[in-house]
């Protein structure tokens, strides 16, 4: 959900609250019920609101004082009990809206004088604490939206470019797993599996973290890659610069400019320094292109197989160390295997399922 929209639930919301306090506490007349029932009309979000509220205030009065009521509970009973009248398309617009709160008639309306004052301050009251109710259901609603956590995961051979709800962007390579949790103090990223480009908007007040196993970006402002491995964590900045906390420490571990990269260990092992790279060869994925400079075969192979159902297989450890440099296409497979079956010493078996790198 981007900021429009809730900006949106929000004014939606704050109609339904003014309706209901004008059924709850005034005697309306015709031609607010007219206005009422073409306000429903205009969407069914205004209806959805409306009967939240219907539920979220009758469900009140029946729980305890302390005991906050489950909205979601209160709304599909509203939504089942038998003095809500299905709303029909093409009803007379003359006619109140079918709902509880629109056609119940004040008490007042056949009571003595003094009763209807009486009633009146009784009603200036409910209103009131009306008023008061909704506040906390909204500030509660909007606690519950803000912790919320979304799960985004590619294939393989997928890539996939989110905009947050902050209007950051995130680009999730293939066979990758990333979860979300923003809330009003943190916008907290978990990288489950795989790699993600993050370009963060800047904002002071709500650190933009990611954590990929024991290791924790942090950034402000900034362009930053995070590849999980295996065993490691690989960390390369576009640009600004971040900083990298491991869960097992309290001081920070290191810091990494543009045009840097490193990578920490999951195990107790050092860090490796920050060192410069070629950050456009670092994140190459964007484009579907693998880059290699004197990459071992295994990494190579390793590296072919998030891009492709069918898998290469490594079935002689001897050629693990061979060094490869180039350029690939991450989407046109055949390319890779070509320029192994005119390596010296490698041979290439293809079957429906596999591909096999063994020795000659």
């Amino acid at each position: 959900m981007n900021h429009h929209r809730s900006r949106t639930d929000r004014r939606i919301l704050a109609e339904a609250s003014e309706w209901f306090v004008e059924f709850n506490a005034g005697e309306p007349t015709l031609e607010v019920h007219r206005e009422f029932d073409a306000w429903l009309r205009r969407s069914p979000e205004h209806i959805a609101a409306y009967l939240g509220l219907v539920a979220t205030w009758e469900g009140a009065a029946r729980v305890p004082d302390g005991l906050a009521p489950d909205v979601r509970v209160l709304v599909e009973k509203a939504k089942s009990s038998d003095n809500v009248i299905e709303w029909r398309e093409g009803a007379d617009a003359a006619e109140p809206a079918n709902l509880t709160a629109a056609a119940v008639r004040s008490e007042a309306q056949q009571s003595t004088p003094q009763i209807k004052a009486f009633h009146r301050t009784r009603s200036f009251l409910r209103v009131a604490s009306i008023a008061i109710l909704l506040s906390v259901a909204l500030a509660a609603a909007l606690t519950l939206f803000q912790q919320q956590s979304v799960t985004y995961a590619t294939r393989i051979g997928e890539q996939r470019s989110i905009t947050l709800d902050d209007g950051s962007l995130m680009e999730i390579n293939s066979g990758s797993r990333v979860e979300v949790h923003f809330s009003h103090t943190e916008r907290a990223i978990d990288l489950l599996q795989g790699q993600a480009l993050f370009q963060v908007r800047k904002d002071q007040t709500r650190p933009f973290v990611v954590h990929s196993g024991s290791t924790t970006v942090r950034a402000v402002g900034t362009e930053f890659d995070v590849y999980r491995h295996r065993t490691s964590t690989t960390v390369s900045v576009l640009e600004g610069r971040v900083e990298v906390v491991k869960s097992s420490q309290a001081t920070p571990l290191m810091q990494i400019a543009t045009g840097e990269q490193a990578t920490v260990p999951e195990s107790t092992l050092p860090a490796q320094v920050p060192h410069k790279v070629n950050v456009a060869a670092a994140t190459a994925w964007r484009q579907h292109r693998l880059v290699f400079q004197a990459a071992a075969l295994a990494e190579v192979i390793s590296e072919f197989n998030r891009y492709n159902v069918r898998q290469m297989i490594l079935t002689d450890g001897r050629l693990s160390d061979i060094r490869v440099s180039g350029v690939f296409s991450s989407t046109r497979p055949d390319a890779l295997v070509q320029f192994l079956r005119e390596q010296p010493g490698v041979d290439i078996k293809e079957t429906e399922h596999e591909i096999q790198v063994t020795s000659r």
